[in-house]
């Protein structure tokens, strides 16, 4: 009997073992990490509350980075790893974008205009029709870029802009070389302002809705045509602007080659039907993973 229980025992563990080897298995970003088939990847936002906009006693800041109010954001959302690249441009687009400088499929796109960036969207859920993909609001991109932090900057006394971010170099780079932010982020700070979906106002902080807030009407008021971008680049005039706060303004109508873009995956997407476990855990300074480079230039 007790041969015929073990005998069952070794069959069960052996199936056990097989049903593992199929399951895929978690990346070293964790089991939420997300990549779709164009190649680009995603990481989990958790809905909740924060405050945005520059605090009290924070430094090298302006009039439209305040005042700092209370923001909830109710719908979780998976943010784009790295910046838009040549490469994804490329693989959604059909063709390379020659306007962009320097050239190169880790490169981020710039120099692209709203209509180009719309373009980009309406292309790319199209190919992707279970998914949704869009730029994220203001709101969205500081959540994100704070990480679950207070200051204007995500890192420590201990650590350097330059650690994070490619700020002020006149030298954009590709994406991903330097440390993510504890939320797994690449080049949230530097490289290129990244373009969001909010039209520009100064004083928009101080009318702004606490929940979900879009951004002020683009009813050619003015700050038309311009629109809001977030993170600094390489061509900024200092350091000191490569924060979680700072705000810049570009024309929507012009391309500017110190301007990209990153995107916004809605949630829930294809092949999840339960939520990922929130909140995702915070990095503890995690370094730069040689794998991330092996990534990004898997299937390209």
């Amino acid at each position: 009997m007790w041969r015929k229980k073990l005998a069952r025992k070794k069959i069960w563990l052996f199936l056990l073992a097989c049903a593992l080897a199929a399951y895929p298995r978690p990346d070293s970003l964790g089991a939420d990490y997300f990549e779709n088939d164009l190649g680009m990847s995603f990481v989990p936002i958790p809905a909740g509350t924060f405050t945005m906009g520059a605090r009290e006693g924070d430094d090298d800041v302006m009039d439209s980075q305040r005042p700092a109010h209370k923001v909830t954001l109710t719908r979780s959302f998976y943010m784009g790893e790295f910046e838009v690249t040549q490469g994804d441009w490329r693989r959604v687009m059909g063709s390379a974008r020659s306007d962009s400088s320097p050239q190169g499929d880790d490169y981020p796109v710039n120099n692209v205009t709203r209509a180009e960036i719309d373009a980009f969207f309406v292309k790319l859920n199209a190919l992707d029709s279970a998914n949704r993909y869009r730029l994220p609001t203001e709101a969205e991109w500081e959540y994100s870029a704070r990480a679950d932090t207070l200051g204007p900057v995500f890192f420590g006394e201990e650590s350097r802009v330059a650690d994070y971010g490619n700020c002020a170099t006149k030298q954009i780079q590709e994406v991903g070389l330097l440390r993510p932010n504890p939320w797994g982020l690449y080049d949230v700070y530097g490289n290129v302002y990244e373009s969001v979906h909010d039209w520009y106002d100064d004083d928009y902080y101080s009318i702004s809705p606490e929940v979900d807030p879009q951004g002020p009407p683009g009813d050619g008021g003015n700050f038309a045509p311009l629109k809001a971008a977030r993170g600094a680049g390489a061509f900024s005039y200092s350091e000191t602007v490569c924060t979680s706060v700072f705000r810049e303004m570009f024309n929507s109508t012009e391309g500017d080659q110190n301007l990209g873009f990153r995107a916004l995956m809605e949630y829930p997407f294809k092949g999840r039907a339960t939520p990922p476990p929130w909140p995702r855990p915070a990095a503890d300074d995690p370094p730069p993973r040689e794998t991330k480079r092996l990534r990004l230039n898997r299937g390209r």
